[in-house]
């Protein structure tokens, strides 16, 4: 999943604050396998963004913890922070994950 957050202004260090604490929280969700944010600063439209990507083993194991009381709260929090909050479901069809 790919989750696109461009912050009001003045809330960049609050959604990363958001990133961190999501980052340690979802370390203890066995089907979380990868939490990566990226902050994209060079947009075609001058705004700065947090990226995130998330892999699970599986959309279902994704849907079910949207639903818990964490993600309810933090996707709250993040929407009151943000001018665009987008999901973005992918399939990755080429590529690799490590080269070990």
């Amino acid at each position: 999943m790919l989750v696109i957050m461009t912050p009001k202004p003045g809330e960049m260090d609050q959604l990363i604050d958001f990133a961190k604490d999501g980052a340690k929280h979802h370390l203890e969700v066995p089907a979380c396998t990868k939490w990566l944010f990226s902050r994209q600063i060079n947009s075609p439209d001058g705004e700065e963004s947090l990226i995130l990507i998330q892999e699970w083993t599986s959309v279902e194991e994704l849907m079910a913890h949207s639903k818990v009381d964490y993600s309810v709260t933090m996707r709250d929090q993040i929407r009151e922070s943000t001018t665009k909050f987008e999901f973005k479901m992918s399939k990755v069809f080429a590529g690799f994950d490590s080269k070990n």
